[in-house]
């Protein structure tokens, strides 16, 4: 039985001004990426894919919200640094997997059409698929070929690793008799299917040139500055402590207390010269009265450690 999904799952996408702010957000992601190749095939990627859906259904469902949604938090998460999603989105760019990878192999195993009359007869004379006589292209078996031996492709396991490079049909059946044709087929079959979902289809020669360029230095590499918004700096300091840190949050030199979760406001040097002297919350006082280690663990987090403040002596 299916779980009950939230009443906001269906309907909270349903203005276009919130599928617009998704969209522009998504696209903001993609200028981030730090792979050159990886912005313009994503870019196109988010494009192609809120188009499609745009023109199946004039409002989208719960599963394209939730692809929507995941695709942006892929994206963040890839630029924030985590290796998984930034592999993913590494993946998806270079044909390793998903869409472009199909694209791709279906570009260099796309039979060619015959120029005349003699070409056409040899395809014709050719036997059916996967029946005796049947052979791969030759694009496929050098592929396949040239994957086994690259030892790199074979220890990053990106896609299952190709075991034959010929179909494995027996001589003879568990009955010591010749092995029925519709048996060889589907063998033929299942190891072409196989080979085919294990291939890495090589990258277009533009792709090419930007990889030995990055790798030369001749094309030049600098990280993407992120768009930051403006800080805003509370106008007026009316109002008692605790509603200015509900409203506005801890100012600088304000922290909250890891005890009492009160705001604490303390300096590094009045604590290293007399701790005495720091402000501190209710809660630590008693702390004060003991070394400056046991007064670092209440006043919260710092950019600075206090062993490094003590080394500098400031």
């Amino acid at each position: 039985m299916a779980i009950p999904q939230p009443q906001h799952w269906a309907h909270n996408l349903s203005k276009p001004q919130q599928w617009r702010h998704l969209f522009r957000a998504t696209l903001r992601e993609c200028t981030y990426l730090p792979d050159p190749i990886a912005r313009n095939y994503m870019k196109d990627h988010i494009i192609s894919r809120y188009r499609a859906v745009s023109s199946r259904s004039p409002q989208a469902g719960p599963k394209a919200v939730h692809a929507a949604r995941n695709a942006l938090s892929v994206l963040r998460r890839a630029n924030e640094g985590y290796s998984r999603p930034l592999e993913k989105v590494l993946y998806l760019s270079y044909g390793r997997t998903g869409r472009r990878r199909h694209e791709l192999l279906a570009n260099i195993l796309t039979p060619e059409i015959p120029n005349d009359s003699l070409a056409l007869k040899e395809l014709l004379s050719r036997p059916a698929d996967f029946t005796d006589g049947w052979e791969p292209s030759a694009i496929m078996k050098s592929l396949a070929a040239s994957q086994m031996q690259n030892t790199v492709v074979t220890a990053a396991r990106i896609r299952p690793l190709i075991k034959q490079l010929e179909p494995p049909i027996p001589k003879k059946d568990s009955w010591g008799k010749e092995v029925a044709q519709s048996r060889k087929k589907n063998i033929r079959k299942q190891w072409y299917n196989n080979t085919l979902n294990s291939l890495l289809p090589p990258l277009p020669e533009k792709d090419l040139q930007t990889l030995e360029g990055l790798i030369s230095g001749v094309v030049p590499w600098e990280p993407v500055k992120r768009r930051g918004s403006k800080p805003q700096i509370p106008q007026t300091k009316s109002g008692d402590e605790l509603f200015q840190l509900l409203a506005r949050g801890p100012r600088e030199g304000y922290h909250l207390c890891r005890i009492c979760q009160w705001s604490t406001t303390y300096n590094y040097s009045q604590v290293y010269a007399s701790s005495m002297e720091t402000s501190v919350c209710s809660c630590s006082t008693t702390a004060l009265e003991s070394d400056f280690t046991k007064v670092a663990l209440f006043v919260g987090f710092t950019k600075r450690s206090p062993q490094a403040v003590l080394r500098s002596g400031q």
